[in-house]
């Protein structure tokens, strides 16, 4: 059997069918070292939904990803917040969502297409496919 030298940190255990485990019995054994560039962009990953103490609400997250990435309509509160209307985003919120808009325009502002949030016409633009980048 092949040693295991990627995951185990002392070399010593046997090297599994799935890369992950090091013994044959299927346990991931105790000098297990993680993959580190995977945890890097999972760690990356969730920072980008946070900004000082506040975070992205699950929710939110799963309705901006689907917007940003395959132009789904959003609720009533997100698409407040990508019309930027802090008026009526601060009425069509949620409680965890009004504690976290902050940290909802900070992903929006750091992370998101500039053309398909903004304004009204943005958003339209963007759900019907009109990319004018200006």
């Amino acid at each position: 059997m092949e040693k295991h030298t990627k995951h185990c940190a002392i070399g010593r255990c046997v090297k599994s069918h799935d890369g992950i485990t090091c013994k044959p019995d299927g346990v991931t054994c105790e000098h297990y070292i993680p993959d580190l560039p995977a945890l890097r962009e999972a760690l990356d990953e969730e920072r980008q939904w946070r900004w000082e103490d506040m975070t992205v609400p699950e929710l939110a997250r799963a309705g901006l990803k689907r917007y940003v990435e395959e132009r789904v309509p959003t609720g009533g509160f997100l698409e407040a917040v990508l019309c930027n209307d802090l008026k009526e985003s601060f009425a069509r919120a949620d409680i965890e969502n009004r504690k976290n808009l902050g940290a909802i325009v900070y992903w929006l502002y750091n992370s998101a297409p500039s053309n398909c949030w903004g304004s009204p016409k943005k958003v339209r633009d963007w759900l019907n496919r009109i990319d004018e980048v200006k």
